[in-house]
């Protein structure tokens, strides 16, 4: 591929990032483009370029457990585990937010522990439900609460044992719609509004699929805001399925408010890469 050279250090040293734009140019050489690597853009690199049908077509490739607004949102989780955590010592205490967490948040969620019955979850209108179980030694600290929604969520647990007496916070929390809108804005400067441009996004880490994240990111797409973006390529390969093999999953959300519409046979041949269906017995339910 031309421009492989760029990123073959990177690769060598076992760079993350690197692994996602090397496996999503190789898709794009499979369905029978020769993708550029790291082509300039108006004095800017994107990741990759390539030419299909006379319509040339950027792409920036990341991975949301590395973009900002998601580790964010981890930090953010984390603290608050760790705060339950110190605030009720001999419990571990599970909390399953419905809102994203801000300092009143925060505040909020610890004020509730105070008084608590044991072990019946306690639904928080607008703020959580939140369940408190007297601590064994060792911790148990998966989640037990149940999760009706079908997005992402980030998730994070904190516990400790001091003179043999354990406590834990367990944390969950949805991704809303404005740390989506954030992961998407802060690609945007890549882009050129004249040209036509694709986000591509590894999931290969997260353990939530395509279709969890493409309602998120449809309704991030709106008539004066993420315009540059023409398409959002969803990708993962791994281990899945019985008897276990390696796949590929393969996603394609539109964006119809993008100023250069990324072309529909280009977009439906990125989509054919998916092996979903090989061993979930359906096709990719975020491709349009």
């Amino acid at each position: 591929m031309p421009g492989f050279e760029k990123i073959l250090p990177r690769l060598q040293r076992g760079d993350r990032s690197a692994c996602s734009e090397a496996h999503y140019a190789a898709g794009l050489g499979i369905i029978g483009c020769n993708p550029e690597i790291e082509p300039p853009l108006e004095g800017a690199v994107l990741d990759t370029a390539v030419d299909w049908r006379g319509t040339r077509v950027y792409s920036e490739v990341i991975s949301p457990e590395r973009a900002d607004a998601i580790v964010a949102a981890q930090s953010d989780v984390q603290l608050l585990a760790s705060a339950v955590r110190d605030a009720a010592l001999g419990f571990v205490v599970e909390v399953l937010l419905e809102t994203d967490i801000t300092p009143e948040t925060h505040a909020a969620v610890l004020r509730s522990l105070q008084g608590l019955p044991p072990d019946e979850p306690t639904r928080i209108e607008g703020l959580a439900t939140v369940v408190r179980r007297a601590a064994s030694v060792p911790l148990q600290v998966g989640p037990t609460i149940r999760y009706e929604g079908a997005g992402p969520v980030v998730a994070a647990a904190a516990g400790l044992v001091h003179g043999g007496v354990g406590a834990a916070g367990v944390v969950r929390m949805p991704i809303c719609d404005s740390r989506a809108r954030r992961l998407l804005a802060a690609e945007l400067h890549h882009f050129s509004r004249e040209t036509h441009n694709i986000l591509a996004i590894d999931i290969t880490a997260v353990t939530i699929g395509p279709k969890d994240w493409a309602a998120l990111i449809r309704r991030s797409f709106q008539p004066v805001q993420n315009r540059r973006i023409g398409a959002v390529v969803f990708f993962s390969r791994g281990l899945v399925g019985i008897p276990l093999a390696a796949r590929q999953i393969w996603a394609v959300v539109v964006n119809e408010h993008a100023y250069r519409a990324i072309p529909a046979d280009f977009l439906e041949a990125i989509a054919s890469l998916d092996e979903s269906a090989h061993f979930r017995g359906e096709s990719s339910e975020a491709t349009s």
